[in-house]
């Protein structure tokens, strides 16, 4: 009060809060040692009351003519100003405490997120795979029952029973051939069902096209689609996942191919386009089937949605989040007469690429 400070200066020194005196007395002794000003925030307590409130003490030294020491200042209540302040950093701790434990629901989510996706991914390979099996082994069986050809023509040859066959060497030579080709066939089948994202590599993205179109080939030919190729002379290099992209575009032309089929298209015929777009590269996958609906267009990127009997509804999905994740984006243009999908993919420099091949 008033007449507490007014009234005895002095014994206002008494009112000084226990656990602020000792920084008092060490800032004010020291002050007065060198005759410095100094200004320090404390509380006291009322003796009367027993009430609390914090004060900013500001001093400042007088040395009079006689040689003593006048010591003047203020003591401004500050008491609001540090509730408000104690307060605000309060709701920011609480705030800080809010958003890490945001952060973490966020990091949670994502994980799972990751883990959906990568069981989606696999729920959508595995439907790939069973499309793929009776391909499969029609296009391993081919070099296979070759070898076994050749070695019957050896075995006669060897014998004597023929003069007409080739040489031996000419036989073995085509023997290797032909298991190399079963080789790489069962290669490309391996890393085409491995369930892990591999790093992303330098790829010439008219290599991965053509690998995809191979897939699915021999369901080309049961169908009777013919495939118009338009991929250019010089390589156009992406980073990418190959065989996460080679399902995507593997999806793609499957699902063109049903299409046409299901709608009895007289000459099924499958367009693949490739150019370069200065930084990026475009990708056009076209069939002359009956396109898609309008009602089904806004929703065919949706999981699980699929107009297709025993389908999973998770190709179109998963193909367009592996093409987001390499940066790049996967769409369904606005045509009617026919489907036409544009992937649109980051394109790596030609430095770029050397470097990394280095």
């Amino acid at each position: 009060t008033p007449d507490e400070i007014y009234g005895a200066p002095m014994r206002l020194l008494q009112g000084i809060h226990p656990d602020d005196w000792s920084n008092y007395c060490d800032t004010a002794l020291a002050a007065m040692a060198d005759l410095s000003p100094f200004d320090i925030e404390m509380r006291f307590v009322s003796r009367q009351t027993g009430a609390v409130r914090w004060f900013k003490v500001c001093s400042r030294p007088r040395v009079l003519d006689n040689g003593h020491q006048l010591w003047s200042g203020l003591a401004l209540d500050i008491h609001d100003l540090r509730t408000s302040q104690t307060s605000l950093q309060s709701l920011n701790r609480q705030l800080e405490d809010r958003v890490e434990e945001r952060s973490k629901e966020l990091v949670e989510a994502r994980t799972k997120l990751i883990d959906l996706q990568a069981m989606l991914c696999r729920a959508s390979r595995f439907n790939l795979i069973r499309q793929f099996a009776a391909g499969w082994a029609h296009q391993v069986h081919q070099p296979l029952a070759a070898i076994a050809n050749y070695a019957a023509v050896g075995k006669r040859s060897e014998q004597g029973e023929s003069t007409s066959d080739p040489s031996l060497n000419e036989i073995f030579s085509e023997i290797q051939r032909e298991a190399l080709q079963a080789g790489e066939l069962l290669r490309q089948i391996r890393s085409f069902v491995t369930e892990q994202f591999q790093e992303p590599t330098t790829h010439d993205l008219s290599t991965i096209v053509t690998n995809a179109v191979d897939l699915v080939q021999v369901t080309c030919l049961e169908n009777q689609t013919d495939f118009a190729l338009d991929l250019p002379k010089d390589e156009l290099t992406i980073k990418a996942d190959e065989y996460h992209l080679t399902q995507v575009l593997v999806d793609l032309l499957l699902n063109s191919v049903e299409a046409m089929t299901s709608a009895e298209v007289e000459k099924p015929r499958i367009e693949i386009q490739l150019r370069s777009l200065d930084e990026h590269v475009e990708l056009i996958i076209q069939d002359n089937g009956p396109g898609v609906p309008e009602e089904d267009a806004l929703q065919i990127f949706e999981e699980f949605y699929t107009t297709k009997p025993n389908a999973l509804g998770l190709g179109l999905p998963m193909g367009r989040a592996v093409v987001e994740t390499h940066g790049g984006t996967l769409i369904l243009l606005p045509i009617k007469e026919r489907a036409v999908f544009q992937v649109v993919l980051p394109r790596v420099s030609t430095d770029e690429a050397s470097d990394e091949n280095e």
